[in-house]
């Protein structure tokens, strides 16, 4: 899915799995400079269990934001936001700091990024390119152990 920003401009979300983890990255289909945050606070992880339904991950909390952890995308810019490891045992799958009993054989996992409308320590500079979201990610299989 993708967030508008304006007329025909959209910044994406894309999340691939790969060896053991779970990448996320960010994709700047504008014709300007966008500033959106890289912390997994700022991220919602939901995984497929057995009957079918979406489950969330519970709350990550952590410190605020420093300006450091604000990343700025250029135009036609695609930069990793994070990285998160995956593990998968039987039924239960762990990413990130989340862990999703009774996950179906086939299960999908959805990312949704979604900051607030103020945020701490953003510098002002950085303010009116500032995205909050929501940005959904693509729902995409997850990987067998």
């Amino acid at each position: 899915m993708e967030y508008s920003i304006g007329m025909g401009q959209s910044v994406a979300l894309e999340a691939v799995f790969g060896t053991g983890v779970l990448e996320i990255i960010a994709v700047n289909n504008t014709k300007e400079t966008v500033t959106i945050i890289a912390l997994p606070r700022y991220f919602v992880i939901e995984v497929e269990d057995a009957l079918g339904q979406f489950v969330r991950g519970g709350a990550v909390s952590g410190a605020l934001p420093s300006a450091g952890d604000y990343r700025a995308l250029k135009p036609a810019e695609r930069m990793t936001l994070l990285v998160l490891p995956v593990a998968r045992s039987g039924d239960q799958v762990t990413i990130g700091d989340h862990t999703f009993p009774d996950v179906a054989p086939r299960g999908r996992a959805r990312v949704t990024y979604k900051a607030d409308r103020v945020m701490p320590n953003l510098p002002k500079s950085k303010q009116k390119s500032f995205v909050a979201g929501p940005l959904d990610a693509l729902t995409l299989p997850i990987p067998p152990e």
